[in-house]
């Protein structure tokens, strides 16, 4: 039977039922950590006593002490829970100076935006089918079930080109493939671009005395500086050179004639 899915919207929380005094089971403190998550695509600040963290899209900061209060559980639980997610590969964990920072990997799959998308699987009961899963052979998910063939074909062999082109300059990361693979699919999904326009302007770049070193990394392109992303200020220099701008010019100039 398919079973398809809802939108939980976060504001359940208030509600009494989710308020009552309890000890938490591991289902409804998954379902804690993906309400508590960053899930607006900018980053935020948090203030956490006299240091100031920058808390990203999947990610939250709060201490093991206070997960612990929020599910009625002791600290140990909750670093033994940390741990079995962190396992299952459904979370990262980076102990902070002053708290606990968690990653949802791949949280965009929980994201309802993405779910009109022809890049992404399109059902959440699947995402969760493989994330409850404890089969070790099931661990590539994160890639192989919510990417498109097209985009991972795309991905992979730019990466391969660039290592081919640039040798030892080339970015070196065990984790550049999925970070590209997310990078490319917001550029589609947030920012409007098509694939085919991605690879057109990605290859007048290379080409480019200037922006040659801009592009050897795809998980840099959204990186925002001055209120623009990289791929948006590429693309600014594409339309001002690409190569059928005077044509197009001189066409229109004879259509005034």
């Amino acid at each position: 039977m398919e079973r398809g899915y809802l939108a939980l919207y976060r504001k359940i929380q208030d509600h009494p039922f989710y308020k009552e005094r309890r000890e938490f089971s591991k289902l409804e403190a998954w379902i804690d950590i993906l309400m508590e998550v960053q899930h607006s695509e900018e980053p935020c600040d948090v203030v956490i006593g006299m240091k100031v963290l920058v808390c990203n899209y999947g990610e939250s900061l709060k201490s093991v002490l206070t997960w612990a209060r929020r599910w009625n559980w002791n600290d140990s639980k909750v670093r033994r829970y940390f741990k079995l997610l962190e396992k299952l590969d459904q979370i990262s964990i980076k102990n902070e100076v002053v708290t606990t920072r968690i990653t949802v990997l791949n949280y965009s799959i929980y994201d309802p935006k993405r779910s009109s998308n022809d890049f992404k699987v399109t059902s959440i009961r699947r995402a969760f089918d493989e994330h409850s899963t404890t089969d070790k052979h099931d661990k590539h998910y994160n890639i192989k079930e919510i990417y498109s063939d097209k985009l991972r074909e795309f991905v992979s062999q730019y990466i391969k080109f660039i290592s081919e082109e640039k040798g030892n300059k080339a970015p070196k990361s065990s984790s550049l493939e999925k970070q590209s693979l997310d990078t490319v699919d917001k550029l589609i999904r947030l920012d409007g671009f098509e694939l085919d326009e991605i690879r057109k302007i990605l290859k007048w770049a290379f080409n480019d005395s200037f922006w040659s070193d801009n592009v050897l990394s795809l998980a840099s392109l959204r990186i925002k500086k001055s209120g623009l992303t990289k791929f948006q200020k590429i693309k600014s220099a594409y339309d001002r050179n690409r190569p059928d701008r005077n044509t197009e010019k001189e066409k229109f100039l004879a259509e005034l004639e």
